[in-house]
Order: structure tokens, then sequence, then C-alpha cells
């Protein structure tokens, strides 16, 4: 009986005593797990915000790179000095989101871009302005096929419309610079001023390609194109699905480094 006392004696004292410790190990271990979610969530929180800003900083220079072009729009460079402006903006946006290769940018660039600042004349290339180019309807649209078309208004010395402009070419990937497309202009035509009431300058270079274009005609010869406008290279130095920067150069190098600014449109 004593020992049956003594044992029962202890388990009287001892089991409440093993629950409080079992409880409070309970305890300890939901506030640990607690810890560690709340360190897990507060990492990805972390994460989240340090991305925040890079993201943040590239939209902030992609607008103000737009901004500023838009205030150049239609103006020569012929010290160039409008151009260092951006390109500082280009070189910052390039730290910030740096871009792969062209070719595994290639399917942004199709479609149709409008030029938000760039070259305005192409013949003499002192960085002037051609009258007769309309600055703010200066398309391009790109193709899969590998050629593009540059659509553009012209207007005589009045600055009057008179007609609408075709220059067509092909391009093909760098062999040298991971970012450049060679260039060739292939031919040019035009078509009345009056099909613009009905089509958009965008929409103009797909039926110039199949040959149902309206009233199109050939201004010059293909050989002839090829032969005086040349070609060059673009490199492709920013793309993404609303803004294009590129820097065009010329074959026989009397265009150097001209930026495109370039804007998606319809």
């Amino acid at each position: 009986m004593l020992v049956l006392k003594s044992w029962s004696s202890d388990s009287n004292t001892v089991g409440p005593r093993r629950r409080r410790g079992a409880l409070r190990a309970v305890l300890l271990a939901m506030v640990l797990m607690s810890a560690m979610t709340v360190g897990s969530v507060h990492a990805e929180i972390s994460s989240e915000a340090s991305a925040s800003p890079t993201a943040d900083r590239a939209e902030e220079l992609k607008t103000k790179i737009l901004t500023l072009a838009k205030k150049f729009q239609g103006q020569g460079d012929p010290d160039g000095r409008k151009q260092l402006q951006l390109d500082r903006l280009v070189r910052e946006l390039l730290r910030v989101k740096p871009q792969p290769p062209i070719a595994e940018r290639l399917h942004l660039l199709y479609g149709p871009w409008r030029q938000v600042w760039g070259p305005y004349e192409y013949r003499r290339g002192d960085r002037s302005v051609d009258p007769t180019l309309d600055p703010k309807n200066i398309v391009q649209v790109v193709f899969p096929g590998g050629y593009y078309y540059n659509v553009n208004p012209n207007r005589d010395e009045n600055l009057v419309r008179e007609d609408i402009t075709l220059l067509r070419g092909e391009f093909r990937l760098s062999a040298t610079d991971p970012n450049g497309l060679d260039v060739q202009f292939t031919n040019l035509r035009r078509v009345d001023l009056a099909m613009w009431q009905t089509l958009r300058l965008s929409q103009m270079p797909a039926l110039s390609e199949a040959g149902q274009l309206r009233g199109e005609r050939t201004v010059l010869p293909g050989f002839i194109v090829r032969l005086f406008f040349g070609g060059g290279q673009l490199r492709e130095v920013y793309t993404d699905e609303t803004l294009r920067l590129a820097y065009g150069t010329s074959r026989d190098g009397s265009t150097q480094d001209y930026l495109y600014v370039l804007r998606r449109t319809r």
C-alpha cells in the first residue's frame, strides 16, 4: 500500500506539471513558427520593395525621354546638344533596365511606330531640318518578313501637304553588333494625300507591299534607290511595348549615331 500510495502521489503532482510543460512547448513552437512566417513575408516584401524602385526609375526615365523628345520635335540639332541631353537619359535607362540582344527583341519591333524626335534631314547630314517633312507624322512600320516602310506626308515650300511618301527598306541582323540591324532601302513610292482620309499612315505599307494601295505610283526604280539612297545600320538599344530607342548610322558615314525616339502608335 505504501508503494501504491507513493506512486499515486507522484502521478498527481508530476502529471499536471508535465501537461503545463507540454503546453508551454506547444505555445513556444507556435510563436517560433509565427516568427518564421513573419520573417518570410517580410523578406518577400523587402524583395519586392527593392525591385520596385528600379522599375519606377525606368518608367520615370522613359517619361523624361519622351517629354524631352516631344519638346525637341521638329527642331534641328546642328551642334548636337539636344541629342546629348537625350543620350544621358538613354544611358541611365540602359543601366537601370539592360536589354538583351536585338535578336531576342525582334518581336517587339514589329508593327507601327511614330517618330517623336530624330533626324529631319537625310541628304546633307548636318542635323538640319528638311522643310518638306512633316515632323509630327513620321511613321515606320516594321514587318516580320525583314522589311519596313517609312511613311511621311510631303509638304511644299509653304508647308502645305502635297502627297504621301512610302520608302521601303529591308533589314537583317548585323554580324558584328548584337544590337545592330543592317538596313537597305529598296524602293520609293508616293500616293495621293486623299488616301489619308480613309486610311491611317500605318495601314498603307501592308497594302503597298501587296500591290493594293490605290493610286500608288513609283517615284524611283528600285535599282536607283539602292544605288543612291544606300543604307546603313540601326543600333536598337532599347525596345519595349511602348518605347523604342535606336541610333542610326549611314553606310557612307555622312550621318553618325543619330538618335531616334519612337513610340508605339496605331
